[in-house]
């Protein structure tokens, strides 16, 4: 499989989905300004609006780059939640902006009770799914958290369709030269070229078990894509 290719130099491209659920390239070397001037703004209003809220939060934004995103670090949040005892522990959340996304994703809301009743907005399952399939598709490296959550996708959702419509759009936005109804023959394609050592050595500082190392591999990812 080809890689995908960046827009044109002079194009300004934006991440999408900061949870990593799928890639886009950077802005080309055309502007080396940023994409979004109000965003220092932008944090600051949210930042007022969590304390607002009751919470002890401080903002880190990282200014003059491509992606507008910033680190929100909620003080004390982790013994509020009974994580820990300490009160000196903090929560770090990285938020990003994606001005341009792909077309096609669904949006759906679910109530979320705990900490406190929420209504969140977010992307279905099968948008979820596609972006993830976009990641491992156009990622230029090996990122293992890609493929432990493919194996999720693949069998604890067993049956589980990724939104082709918008993997399409996500797939042309980023130049690829795979075809999303063809997703499971170029997955396969991208995992027989991927170097697992270095799938494992980006999950070992992740999981809480280091012997579930075993169970994420090539063989069995590729029978779960049978499996489907």
């Amino acid at each position: 499989m080809g890689k995908c290719r960046p827009p044109d130099p002079d194009a300004r491209t934006w991440r999408w989905f900061a949870s990593g659920d799928t890639w886009q390239p950077t802005e080309g070397s055309g502007s080396s300004a940023p994409l979004d001037p109000d965003a220092p703004v932008r944090w600051k209003r949210l930042a007022g609006d969590l304390q607002k809220a009751g919470y002890d939060v401080r903002i880190k934004p990282r200014v003059g780059r491509v992606v507008a995103n910033a680190f929100f670090r909620f003080q004390g949040l982790p013994r509020e939640l009974g994580w820990s005892r300490d009160p000196r522990l903090g929560l770090i959340i990285k938020v990003e902006i994606d001005r341009r996304p792909p077309e096609g994703a669904v949006i759906d809301t679910t109530l979320v009770q705990r900490p406190f009743p929420i209504a969140l907005r977010h992307h279905d399952l099968p948008s979820l799914f596609a972006g993830k399939l976009h990641a491992i598709l156009c990622r230029p490296y090996a990122k293992g958290r890609d493929w432990f959550d493919l194996t999720w996708y693949l069998t604890a959702r067993r049956g589980l369709q990724p939104n082709l419509v918008l993997l399409a759009n996500a797939l042309e936005q980023t130049r690829s030269p795979a075809d999303a109804a063809q997703w499971r023959r170029a997955v396969r394609r991208r995992l027989r070229s991927t170097k697992w050592a270095e799938v494992t050595a980006d999950l070992r500082g992740f999981l809480q078990r280091p012997d579930d190392l075993d169970q994420i591999r090539p063989d069995l990812i590729e029978k779960a894509l049978d499996a489907g």
